[in-house]
């Protein structure tokens, strides 16, 4: 099951600023929220069935970790969307919830699929972006995580009968190298950097300048 739009009800504003309803209707609202969020949880556990929520998001207090128990994981989307700081808060809390053996299903955009100037054709030049989104993705990661790289979410055809993504069913050539055991958490060394290091590459990521660079194992030089 996934439930998505919780932001709607557990944030603190919007049911009040937005949806126009009363602190004490709020009230009311995130009460019947929780108890529903418990019920589903009941039934689903009985049936050994998956729930998974769009549930943790940076502009919470706490990033939604409060509300992560109702789940088995989450779906990350927009995941930098705002400024620096946001996205250190995000992933922050992304660690936290996938080193709990939470499932985290992060979605991150290469590029729109309606660009002209980008050639789908040569995918070296989107390289930089694709390796940005992977090393991101790497210093999170945990065992139940997963990455979806895309262009947008419309993937029915044009009136030439391609797809509207240039990028649906496609592999990157990423996804074929070996990654192996991670040989420890994700390292914060400096303001902005984080690295990680795997069995076959070595992860280095600065989220300011939304760069990255994978050091492959078949690259290494032992001396």
């Amino acid at each position: 099951l996934f439930i998505d739009a919780i932001t709607d009800v557990v944030s603190p504003t919007y049911l009040t600023n937005v949806a126009n309803i009363s602190d004490e209707k709020k009230t009311e609202v995130v009460k019947g929220w929780n108890e529903m969020m418990s019920d589903i949880q009941e039934a689903l556990v009985q049936k050994k069935k998956l729930k998974v929520a769009n549930v943790l998001r940076a502009l919470l207090s706490d990033s939604g970790l409060s509300y992560l128990h109702y789940f088995d994981g989450s779906y990350l989307e927009r995941f930098e969307d705002h400024d620096v700081e946001y996205l250190e808060k995000g992933i922050a809390a992304a660690q936290q919830a996938a080193q709990s053996k939470k499932i985290l299903a992060l979605t991150m955009r290469l590029c729109d699929s309606s660009d002209d100037e980008v050639d789908f054709d040569d995918m070296r030049k989107l390289q930089p972006r694709i390796d940005y989104c992977i090393g991101l993705f790497l210093i999170i990661a945990e065992k139940y995580s997963y990455l979806y790289i895309h262009d947008g979410y419309d993937v029915n055809t044009d009136s030439d009968g391609k797809c509207k993504s240039k990028v649906w069913l496609k592999r990157f050539s990423q996804y074929d190298r070996p990654l192996g055991e991670p040989l420890g958490p994700a390292e914060k060394v400096s303001n902005y950097n984080y690295t990680r290091v795997f069995e076959h590459v070595k992860v280095k990521v600065n989220i300011k300048e939304k760069r990255a660079h994978l050091s492959w194992s078949d690259d290494w030089v032992i001396v």
